[in-house]
């Protein structure tokens, strides 16, 4: 199961209680900038990518479905 949502504007107790009860483990975070938000509690993936219509996104699929596949 994927679950993807954002947590700009959700308060934290409630994006863990959502990534808890959804029995997230892993999380891949591809957001230029953004800091894993709990690193304690989950393992991550973090990729740099620029949203940008330049970026060459496929170059990243790879390590991306690895990680996924997990």
């Amino acid at each position: 199961m994927y679950v993807e949502f954002s947590i700009q504007n959700t308060s934290h107790e409630l994006v863990v209680m959502l990534l808890f009860v959804f029995q997230v483990t892993h999380i891949l975070n591809v957001a230029y900038g953004v800091e894993n938000a709990f690193p304690d509690l989950f393992i991550y993936k973090t990729l740099s990518i620029l949203d940008q219509p330049d970026t060459d996104i496929i170059s990243y699929l790879q390590e991306c479905t690895q990680f996924i596949e997990q």
